[in-house]
């Protein structure tokens, strides 16, 4: 993806899309709708396309997410995982409501920076 890049994701999946911008090495990734099971596949690869191309702070804009499940949890923390091995970093922010809620639950257990 070249700097100042923008996508969005095909609306083949219904409750979920996610809108993607870098600049330099840092992405911004907004996801709208829920991020459950038949989502986590699609959020994945968004996120490990920009770690590829070269980002290296991914902020993930949690604000339009409705709903979060172990699914999408996983995936999360997967790609945290993936991106600490290439020095870099995903930051969750703007997260509210029951997806807030779990992710409050799942920061301390799997130890996380960013969430």
């Amino acid at each position: 993806m070249s700097p100042s890049a923008t996508h969005a994701a095909p609306p083949a999946q219904r409750g979920f899309a996610a809108t993607a911008s870098r600049t330099a090495d840092v992405a911004l990734v907004a996801f709208r709708g829920e991020l459950d099971l038949p989502a986590a596949a699609r959020a994945g690869s968004a996120l490990e396309r920009l770690l590829r191309g070269g980002a290296r702070e991914v902020l993930v804009d949690f604000s339009g997410v409705t709903f979060l499940d172990c699914a999408g949890l996983g995936t999360l923390i997967e790609v945290a995982c993936a991106a600490n091995l290439l020095g870099a970093r995903v930051y969750i922010f703007r997260a509210e409501g029951q997806p807030r809620e779990l992710l409050d639950w799942a920061r301390p257990r799997c130890g996380l920076p960013g969430f």
